[in-house]
């Protein structure tokens, strides 16, 4: 049985959510970023403020000199954990199995369920019509044989529309893109590897898939098998629900201009300890240690 995995994603999410209720706001340059503090970053970035040279990352106060007239609006966390809920509430009703990716960003195994809702690309534009109606949120949908290729075919479309890669058409579909669309090419090839591609002229995946294996092996050592299967659409991890985690948490606010790197260190190895002193009173282990963005010092570990 081919697998039918749908992705869908509300691109620039939080900006989304900011439009949904302005209207007015709907052609203008906005951003998401940290407010009063010039030196903050910008974490969402329109499409109308990108065209003015504005990048997420950038800082606030050489956004504002590019684009003098873009809107910089708070980020909103609790609002888009509650949408982002209730989106996962309507995959619900569609797909057995859906692994959330992030905010607005979901993947969807339909795999079989063809003779509950018909093909998984109708049921696909019945999950955006419900996203449509319940929330006013327009999004993009990618369907494929699997992640990858589903991810990648929402590159090429503007909400609300869907792109589809029929079952066999994987390698050609994948040939013209560039290695950088694979979102996590970071995790398997180090800055110096990509560098080697570039200077062997290696720049599509095409060009990669029909380099032979071994020759690839030479270069990027164990690392050629999992790009060469990539490039050529070839993707076997499965959706997997979202698993709980126990967490801890630690956070202290700090001044948002504060840019003494030796004190933010301390900061966040007072936190640290804080973390580790609760984590041996609980007689517990920590698996993973994050630092999430925003305008506290903050310490997450999940237990």
């Amino acid at each position: 049985m081919d697998r039918h995995i749908a992705f869908f994603q509300i691109p620039s999410f939080e900006i989304a959510l900011v439009r949904r209720h302005e209207s007015a706001l709907r052609s203008r340059p906005i951003a998401i970023g940290t407010l009063p503090s010039a030196r903050a970053c910008l974490r969402e970035v329109s499409q109308e403020a990108s065209e003015d040279g504005v990048r997420t990352g950038m800082s606030v106060e050489l956004a504002r000199r590019l684009c003098p007239r873009m809107q910089i609006f708070p980020p909103n966390p609790l609002q888009a954990a509650a949408v982002h809920q209730r989106l996962q509430h309507i995959m619900a009703e569609y797909a057995p199995v859906w692994e959330p990716v992030g905010p607005g960003h979901v993947f969807l195994d339909l795999t079989g369920t063809q003779r509950l809702f018909g093909p998984a690309v109708d049921t696909a534009m019945r999950i955006e019509r419900e996203v449509i109606r319940r929330e006013r949120l327009t999004g993009v949908l990618g369907v494929g044989t699997n992640k990858l290729v589903s991810r990648v075919a929402t590159t090429l479309v503007q909400p609300p529309q869907l792109c589809e890669v029929r079952p066999g058409l994987e390698p050609t579909f994948m040939s013209p893109f560039s290695i950088f669309s694979l979102h996590n090419i970071n995790s398997i090839l180090p800055n110096i590897s990509l560098s080697i591609l570039e200077d062997l002229n290696l720049r599509t995946l095409g060009q990669i898939a029909d380099t032979p294996l071994p020759y690839l092996q030479l270069v990027l050592g164990p690392s050629a098998a999992i790009l060469h299967g990539w490039a050529r659409g070839i993707d076997p991890s499965p959706v997997l629900p979202m698993v709980q985690q126990p967490c801890l948490e630690q956070s202290i606010s700090i001044s948002p201009d504060e840019i003494d790197d030796e004190r933010l260190l301390g900061v966040l190895y007072r936190l640290l300890e804080q973390l580790c002193r609760t984590l041996r009173r609980q007689h517990r282990v920590c698996r993973r240690l994050r630092h999430p963005p925003g305008r506290e010092a903050a310490a997450t570990s999940s237990a």
